[in-house]
């Protein structure tokens, strides 16, 4: 049996930061990946998903998109852009990940529930 660790964690910005200074990526501990996550809702067709996994390195080991039809919710678009994320995570066998997303509310409501997440 594999056990997965998944932290889930917000990268705080405001409208104000970022056209005022660079923001740059930052590398995870040794051994574990890092996945940028981001929902977009695209004018009356759907949501576009999209996920950026990398090495502690910052190597590029996979990315991906996914589209849903009919999602005009930006909040549910991007509560289910982690999810999607996670689940590809698994299916990629990356075993220590951290998520990065800029939807505060879903993350303050995740981390409500559980933190860590842990899946076995």
């Amino acid at each position: 049996m594999v056990t997965r660790n998944i932290v889930v964690k917000s990268l705080k910005v405001s409208q104000q930061v970022v056209q005022q200074q660079r923001i740059s990526w930052v590398r995870p501990e040794d051994n574990v990946y890092k996945v940028n996550v981001d929902a977009a809702i695209l004018k009356n067709s759907g949501a576009g998903l999209g996920a950026v996994f990398r090495n502690s390195q910052g190597e590029v080991m996979a990315a991906a998109t996914h589209f849903i039809p009919h999602m005009l919710d930006p909040l549910l678009a991007e509560a289910l852009a982690i999810e999607w994320a996670m689940r590809t995570a698994m299916q990629l066998l990356f075993t220590k990940v951290v998520f990065e997303v800029d939807s505060q509310v879903c993350i303050q409501r995740i981390n409500s529930m559980i933190s860590p997440i842990l899946v076995q």
